[in-house]
This record gives structure tokens, sequence and C-alpha cells, in this order.
């Protein structure tokens, strides 16, 4: 309900890719992104900016990091604004190695769809994981939404979401 529903769509994927590209946490924090989309719905992008961005959320990447909190984000207009946690979106933050913060992260989501039939993605499970290294499987997903946000909570305005897999790096 409500929102872009082109982000919405991207958020909501539940397909599993035939092949995952490998990707560092430190390389995801390197890409680019068009200053000039940030706050916009995608419908509002201009053309350049739509193949860029599309560019990147045709991508399915496989990631190693440290993870360093999981959280209930609440609820979101691409879970249709539903109060409950079943409904609800998990925000986890990755990074490069365990002596960085959420500055330097990036955000990963496991949203309601794809956690349905798997229960290592339900927040016991992955609450499990803070402060160990895991391995994020999932597709790459251009969020305008929160420039404000960069080099505070996040690294990046390129996401995870939605994250198909975690594991634990052993």
């Amino acid at each position: 309900r409500g929102g872009d529903p082109v982000l919405n769509r991207l958020k909501n994927r539940t397909e599993e890719p035939a092949i995952y590209q490998p990707v560092t946490v430190a390389q995801i924090l390197g890409w680019n992104w068009p200053r000039s989309a940030e706050r916009k719905d995608y419908a509002n992008f201009g053309a350049q900016d739509r193949a860029y961005v599309a560019g990147f959320n045709a991508r399915s990447v496989v990631t190693e990091g440290y993870l360093l909190e999981v959280k209930l984000q609440g609820p979101e207009t691409s879970n249709c604004g539903i109060p409950y946690p079943t409904e609800e979106d998990f925000h986890l933050w990755i990074v490069g190695s365990n002596l960085e913060d959420k500055a330097t992260s990036v955000v990963v989501e496991v949203s309601p769809r794809v956690r349905r039939d798997r229960p290592d993605l339900f927040l016991s499970n992955l609450q499990k994981l803070v402060g160990k290294k895991i391995r994020v499987y999932g597709w790459v997903m251009f969020d305008p939404e929160h420039p404000d946000q960069v080099g505070k909570t996040r690294g990046t305005l390129w996401e995870i979401h939605p994250v198909m897999k975690v594991e634990e790096v052993k």
C-alpha cells in the first residue's frame, strides 16, 4: 500500500537466482549511485539513472561480512504497512571487518515473502549470528530513500534486498 511501486516490487522478489556473483562488502561500498535519484520514486528517475540502477538491481550476489545487528524493522509500504512481525522486514547490518561500525555497513534485508518457508531466516536464528562472520546471498537493490543515513547507519544506498539465504562462515 502506497510508496514507490517499483521499489516495492524489487523488495518483494522471491525468485531464486541460478547464479550468485561473489562481491566483497568493500566493493558494494565502492559502487557509485546517481545522486540525482536520491529521495525519488523510480518512476521519476531520469533515463540514464534508471538504466544505471537497473544494471545493478538485476544482479544476484553473495558476500561475506560480520553481522553487527539484526532488527525487526516495523511496518513498510512494501509489506502493505501491516504492523505484525510476520509481515515486516528484518534489517541486518554487515561490515567487512569486525572493527567497523554501522557507518561503514551494508544493509541487507530479509523480507516476509522469502522467509515464510525458510526457518533459518527467522529472527531468533539470525540474532544468534550477531558478531559472527556470515555469508549472505540475495539481490542487489538501490534504495533511494535514505541518503541522510549514509555515513551514520549505513555506508551506501546499495542494499542486498531481499536476502535469499544466510549462513555462518566457519
